[in-house]
Formats: structure tokens, sequence, C-alpha cells
């Protein structure tokens, strides 16, 4: 019995080492930085798709400024989709 609880610690330490080392490995090679910034290259708009749009420009009370597009229906609208984006580039890279 007495060679158990220091294996069992062995074992323990030796998985937390691992995971450690994993997640390490995973910062390292996942992400370029902590935070996030959108590029300011344009990927695709919708003139270059030949689809008729607006941009729409939102102030926030904290003052940055948010760029969108509004595209009208091509037919009767049956609803509106509000697409909000949840990547660290611009909206016209999810397009």
């Amino acid at each position: 019995m007495a060679t158990r609880t220091p294996r069992l610690l062995l074992t323990t330490l030796r998985t937390l080492a691992g995971l450690t080392a994993a997640f390490t490995l995973l910062l390292q090679t996942g992400c370029s930085s902590v935070f996030f910034y959108p590029d300011q290259v344009t990927y695709i708009t919708p003139d270059r798709l030949n689809l008729e749009f607006e941009d729409v420009f939102v102030e926030t009370p904290d003052g940055e400024t948010l760029h969108g597009w509004w595209l009208p229906a091509s037919s009767e609208p049956k609803g509106t989709v509000y697409f909000l984006h949840a990547t660290p580039r611009t909206s016209a890279a999810t397009s």
C-alpha cells in the first residue's frame, strides 16, 4: 500500500504536465495573438457579385463605427436576416 500513493502522485503529475504541454503548444500554434483585429483587405463585396446593396454605418455609444451592408430582397420579402459574424476578419471575408 505504501507504493500506491507515490505512483498515483507520479501518474497525476505526468498527466498534468502532458496537458500543460499540449495546451501551451495549442496556444503557440493556433493564435498569433491574444486579441484578434480585422485586417484591411476587402475580400469580396456585394458589388463584385453584382448585387444591389447599400453601405450602412452605425455609431456605437463608445465611439466606434460599425460598417455593414443592407441588401434588399429581390422579391417580396418573407422576413429579415440580421447577420453578425463572429470571426476575427471583416464581414467581407465571411461572404
